[in-house]
């Protein structure tokens, strides 16, 4: 649907039931990819990024000049600065360049982009949307003069990390996923999350509607709608505006975070996986132990099974998070 597997879209779309390689990406050299719900992206070893998917609110960042579906370059990122994070969200994107610059288009509904109030003939409505920036543009306001490393994009919101292990968001914060206390509908203009300063973030990942942040120590602080546990605080359902440690991973050092439509996984420095939140759908590894219609409201290990027999001592390198299903990568 919508050509978001990058194959481009036939008149009959059936899903895609195994792997198939992309053709147009093919001897393009791809070093870095990224997907959000309708739309994807591939970063190449000379710079480029190429896009695909759905293109509704123009967040693929050109005119799909080879077919809807099929990716095509990005147009209007400066010349000679290469990707270093990708980012997609429900209709807009964003992209962290080596020079440290953050770049963001598609829609600018809530304040997704980060590029402060619009024009009359752009105006945002009450919301704080309805226009579309179909072409990158680089955001600035507090980040003017930060080097930004990392990125990630909620629904209709953005969380980019900085070299110095600052943290700023902006967009919707309906539920308090911006870690700014939910002070204001939407935020327009990147502004520092001042709870975590002085704790070095050296990760952020959102999910639709909720936020992790890693820090440099191992800790992990989550924030944002926490009615099925995402955010890992345990007992009570109410959204959690600023953010907070997770207690239950105190003494456990994580390296890297992901967040899904509405779980968490989190990798510990030493190979264990944790994971919180929605598991209806097996999206927590958790298997018959427990009811899947239950929400886990703190973190709990995952087990990993080889074939043909228990996988005892596998350790994860990194791990990624779907709407509702998850992907672990094993170390070697």
């Amino acid at each position: 649907m919508d050509g978001r597997l990058g194959h481009g879209i036939e008149l009959v779309a059936n899903n895609q039931t195994i792997p198939e390689a992309i053709e147009a990406l093919a001897g393009e050299g791809v070093v870095r990819v990224g997907v959000g719900p309708t739309h994807g992206g591939a970063a190449t070893a000379d710079g480029r990024l190429l896009t695909w998917g759905q293109h509704r609110q123009g967040q693929l960042g050109h005119d799909c000049p080879n077919g809807k579906g099929v990716p095509a370059q990005v147009e209007g990122l400066p010349d000679g600065a290469k990707p270093v994070a990708l980012a997609f969200g429900r209709q807009h994107s964003a992209v962290a360049l080596d020079d440290g610059s953050l770049w963001t288009w598609g829609s600018a509904r809530e304040g997704a982009l980060g590029h402060g109030p619009w024009r009359s003939d752009t105006a945002m409505n009450d919301h704080g949307g309805g226009a579309v920036v179909a072409r990158p543009r680089r955001v600035e306001g507090a980040l003017k003069g930060k080097r930004v490393v990392g990125v990630s994009c909620g629904r209709e919101c953005t969380v980019c990390v900085t070299d110095k292990g600052e943290v700023f968001s902006f967009g919707a914060d309906d539920y308090g996923q911006l870690g700014q206390g939910k002070a204001r509908r939407f935020q327009n203009t990147p502004k520092l999350v001042r709870p975590l300063r002085g704790k070095k973030v050296t990760q952020v990942s959102c999910g639709e509607y909720h936020t992790v942040a890693v820090t440099e120590a191992g800790e992990v602080y989550s924030w944002g709608v926490s009615s099925e546990g995402q955010t890992g605080h345990g007992r009570g359902r109410d959204d959690t505006t600023l953010p907070r440690q997770i207690e239950a991973l105190e003494g456990v050092p994580i390296a890297s975070a992901a967040c899904g439509g509405g779980h968490t996984c989190l990798v510990a420095r030493d190979g264990r996986v944790w994971c919180c939140g929605r598991g209806r759908h097996g999206q927590l590894g958790r298997d018959a132990r427990e009811s899947v219609a239950a929400y886990r409201n703190t973190p709990v290990t995952v087990e990993f099974f080889a074939k043909g027999g228990a996988g005892a001592g596998v350790r994860v390198a990194q791990v990624a998070c779907g709407a509702d299903h998850t992907v672990a990568l094993a170390e070697k």
